[in-house]
């Protein structure tokens, strides 16, 4: 499942990240190929990618 909606408490996460002023970086693995069987693998990171993007906005937080 995309990030925000599985069991991965990806939200939560990102609040202790900033909780903890991290200034790093996030990184996508894009495994959703049961989530989505008919989307190719560029399909699946694109969900993925703007699944984290909302998950920022939703916080705040300027995707770079």
């Amino acid at each position: 499942m995309e990030a925000g909606r599985g069991d991965g408490q990806i939200a939560e996460l990102i609040d202790r990240l900033r909780e903890s002023s991290f200034s790093g970086f996030l990184s996508i693995e894009p495994h959703l190929h049961k989530a989505y069987p008919e989307a190719s693998n560029p399909e699946r990171f694109a969900i993925a990618a703007k699944a984290l993007q909302q998950l920022l906005k939703d916080k705040q937080i300027e995707w770079n």
